[in-house]
């Protein structure tokens, strides 16, 4: 991993190293410092396929899914795979403001060069061929919007997720098809087939 700081230290042991301990490399990143239930969600999603964070932890959890969202494109893009980040919300508004505002801070306050950061958009991030983060909010009938990311690792984080329609739970149905697919629900209520983060 290159960070701005040191240059010279770019090898696979780095980031494997974060890959194994992402909530513990956010501050050496320049990612802030996350409180005990932050942690515990990025780490929850890290390991597990679908977790959900209850509604009254929710604002804390999108502080936390906004990096989990870089930590998890440059790691695993870092490592030489491919590796996507699909964020949906109820609204495009609530997209852009909460969740990538949050995104955004992290990624210019992040001590990482810039070649190895990406191209940085309103609602999406580009690294190299075939990884990248964006935001969707897909209407009924437009789950297809879904369709097509696919890549070795798969991150979906869904904000406010108890007010999403059942054509984006569908939608992701879908994505998770193929690949390594993890799933974060902020604010969701609990489920039987989810990880919960209390």
């Amino acid at each position: 991993i290159r960070t701005a700081n040191n240059p010279a230290n770019a090898n696979i042991t780095a980031a494997a190293m974060l890959v194994r301990d992402p909530a513990g490399s956010m501050e050496r990143l320049g990612l802030g410092q996350p409180w005990e239930g932050q942690r515990r969600i990025i780490e929850a999603v890290w390991t597990h396929q679908s977790v959900a964070v209850a509604k009254c932890h929710a604002s804390g959890g999108t502080w936390a899914a906004a990096r989990l969202s870089l930590l998890w494109l440059w790691a695993w893009n870092w490592l030489g795979k491919t590796a996507k980040v699909v964020t949906t919300a109820t609204t495009g508004i609530q997209l852009r403001t909460e969740l990538w505002g949050e995104i955004t801070a992290a990624f210019h306050a992040a001590r990482v060069t810039a070649s190895e950061k990406g191209d940085l958009l309103q609602t999406e991030l580009r690294l190299g061929p075939g990884s990248y983060a964006i935001g969707i909010v897909p209407q009924t009938g437009q789950e297809e919007r879904f369709a097509g990311h696919h890549a070795e690792k798969v991150l979906v984080v869904v904000d406010e997720a108890s007010g999403v329609g059942a054509h984006i739970e569908q939608a992701i149905i879908g994505l998770r098809a193929g690949g390594d697919v993890h799933v974060l629900l902020l604010g969701k209520k609990r489920s039987t087939t989810t990880t919960d983060v209390p």
